[in-house]
């Protein structure tokens, strides 16, 4: 939850309002406090910005399904734990291609990346 809450909280307080989260923030009427917070915190470097978030949520998505399957065997607990950052890693290759709309950023992909391999090394030396 701690690394969802952070990648959650670089989001709404470093990205551009012009996301559709901040529409929903506006329709229930949080804007103002939004704004506020958002004003008192200093910029941080686009790589926490706009790459860090990625990897924070690829990594609570790994230990989210290292927590449900943790009891089978690894072949399953490999499996799922690759999900969320195999979409993200395809979703990089897509773009690259011109086949799925925004940019490619290579450090998207080893933020999404990185947290698996961690996952797989740490198993792999129990």
């Amino acid at each position: 939850m701690v690394l969802l809450l952070a990648g959650g909280s670089i989001y709404l307080l470093q990205r551009t309002t012009g996301l559709l989260m901040f529409r929903l923030i506006d329709a229930l009427g949080l804007m103002g406090c939004v704004d506020s917070l958002r004003a008192s915190v200093t910029t941080m470097p686009e790589f926490f910005v706009y790459n860090l978030p990625g990897g924070l949520w690829s990594a609570s998505y790994v230990l989210l399904a290292d927590a449900l399957f943790g009891s089978q065997p690894m072949s399953v607990r490999l499996a799922w734990g690759s999900l969320i950052p195999l979409i993200g890693l395809t979703s990089e290759l897509l773009q690259a291609a011109g086949l799925c709309p925004g940019t490619a950023d290579w450090q998207d992909a080893l933020c999404y990346g990185v947290p698996y391999i961690v996952y797989v090394l740490c198993l792999t030396w129990k």
